[in-house]
């Protein structure tokens, strides 16, 4: 299991950049999607007593979706927001993917 403070790290990462994105109106599709988003993952993380598995595959999800939002979508991240959004992929990569376990048959090539 891992540490409870990586959920609270997160959570207060993801809080951050909502706020940032609760600046600005939604001028397309992929800033409505972002929100919805970071919605979503919020929802999860809240919820949330443990820090399993779960939590960690839900922030993984929202990680590649924001992401590619970001990198290749419509959205126009405001200067805070991309600071926001850095700090927290950075965390995201120091913190949440060394903890994530994902189990399945793995197929060698």
């Amino acid at each position: 299991m891992v540490d409870t403070q990586v959920i609270r790290d997160a959570l207060r990462l993801l809080e951050d950049l909502q706020s940032q994105f609760a600046t600005t109106a939604p001028n397309s599709y992929d800033d409505r999607r972002m929100r919805d988003l970071l919605d979503e993952v919020l929802a999860v993380v809240r919820k949330s007593k443990t820090a399993d598995n779960k939590v960690l595959i839900a922030l993984e999800r929202f990680h590649k979706s924001f992401s590619v939002s970001v990198g290749l979508g419509a959205a126009e991240l405001t200067q805070p927001a991309k600071k926001a959004w850095r700090a927290y992929d950075a965390f995201h990569m120091d913190q949440v993917q060394g903890n994530l376990h994902l189990y399945g048959i793995g197929i060698g090539i």
